[in-house]
Parts: structure tokens; sequence; C-alpha cells
């Protein structure tokens, strides 16, 4: 999903006329240009950010951009339902469509993905507590070291 929003945004910026020809519209204004190119940027940083996530090791912060993702379609889906009055039937339709279109997709990228790795950070810091409770002396590197009790060595 992240390379096809990509995709989508880059597009956006390109022909920003494109997508609102097809719809009928003949000659766009400028705002509705500047509109265009403005949700193709955030489709372009989304995707990125989805994209750069997905290929690091931290499944936590994928997460969160599919997140990010799925709330901006679904967004996209409302609004564009509550535009039914001023920008029409069809359109509104149309826009709401695409939008649940996307939110499908994010839903199902949501649901493939890994979990997230706290659980295995959880599991690393209840070992690395169980280690210090059993041998006190142990102390990873920049970690202060506590005595043992009924260690004197300070009265030696």
């Amino acid at each position: 999903m992240g390379w096809l929003r990509t995709s989508v945004g880059i597009a956006l910026m390109a022909a920003p006329g494109a997508p609102m020809r097809l719809a009928g519209t003949e000659s766009p204004t400028g705002a509705a240009l500047l509109l265009m190119r403005t949700i193709g940027i955030r489709d372009l940083v989304l995707g990125l950010g989805t994209v750069s996530a997905a290929r690091s090791n931290d499944q936590t912060d994928a997460r969160r951009w599919l997140k990010a993702t799925l709330a901006s379609d679904a967004l996209d889906t409302v609004v564009s339902l509550a535009a039914l009055r001023s920008i029409g039937r069809r359109d509104s339709l149309f826009a709401a469509v695409l939008a649940l279109g996307f939110v499908c997709g994010d839903l199902q990228a949501l649901l493939t993905a890994p979990p997230n790795n706290r659980a295995s950070s959880t599991t690393h810091n209840l070992h690395l507590a169980v280690v210090l409770l059993a041998n006190p002396s142990f102390a990873p590197l920049g970690t202060p070291t506590v005595p043992a009790i009924g260690d004197r060595s300070e009265d030696k």
C-alpha cells in the first residue's frame, strides 16, 4: 500500500488536473489544482513513511504509519459523503468509494503486518531483570552496579 500511495501522490503532484478531467470537470480552477497537489503531497509523505517504516525492523513504527494512512483514508471517506449536497451525489459517492477502497487496503495491510515487537522487548527486559536479581554484580554497559546485600567491600 505504501508504494501505491506514493505513486498516487506523485501522479497528483505532476498532473493534478487529470483526476478532475476524468470526473467531468473541463477546466479545473487554480484552487482546485492546488488542492489536488496538496493531496498529492500528503499521499507522497504517507506512502514514503509507510514504505520506510515497513523496511525497518521496528514493527511498531510500521503499524503506526499504517494506522495513520487508515485514519486519513477513513476521514476521506466520511468527508466525501458529507460533501454530498455541495458536490453532487455522483462525485460524492465516487470519491467515497475510492477512499473506501484505500481503507480496505489499509485494513488488509494492518491485519497482515507482523505484530508489534513490544513483546520481544518486554521479554528481553524481563530476562535482564532476572539476571540482575540472580547476580547483582552483573551490569550491562552504562548501568550502575548495585552492591549485593551483605557486601561490605567499602569496609575493607
